[in-house]
């Protein structure tokens, strides 16, 4: 199907009418129809981007920084037994930043919920 596709595009009008071929559409569609393509697939990432953004919360959202059933814990609380899988915790905000954000020597400090700068 595609290469019927390239041969009526790319082949003058005047050969095709020679041929009998009159019943194609226009050749205007043969340049559209991929850029109408184009156009959807690149409108079709952007409403999914859209539409992901959209369904997350907001970064101060306080269900996003602890919530109260959560169990948190870092590797000094409880050992775990050696060989084992380690238990399922939650990291607190304070080690994950100091952890991703800390440089030499400094310290990087976060605040609570609703705690003022």
């Amino acid at each position: 199907m595609y290469v019927v596709y390239l041969v009526w595009a790319y082949t003058p009008e005047d050969v095709l009418v020679r041929l009998g071929v009159t019943y194609y559409p226009d050749k205007y569609w043969a340049l559209a129809v991929p850029c109408w393509i184009c156009v959807l697939v690149l409108y079709g990432a952007w409403m999914y981007e859209g539409v992901n953004m959209m369904s997350v919360r907001d970064l101060d959202d306080p269900d996003l920084i602890a919530e109260e059933n959560g169990f948190i814990g870092s590797e000094a609380d409880e050992p775990d037994l050696p060989g084992s899988v380690p238990s399922m915790r939650d990291t607190p905000v304070e080690e994950v930043n100091r952890v991703l954000f800390q440089t030499k020597g400094r310290r990087v400090r976060t605040r609570r919920v609703g705690e003022k700068r």
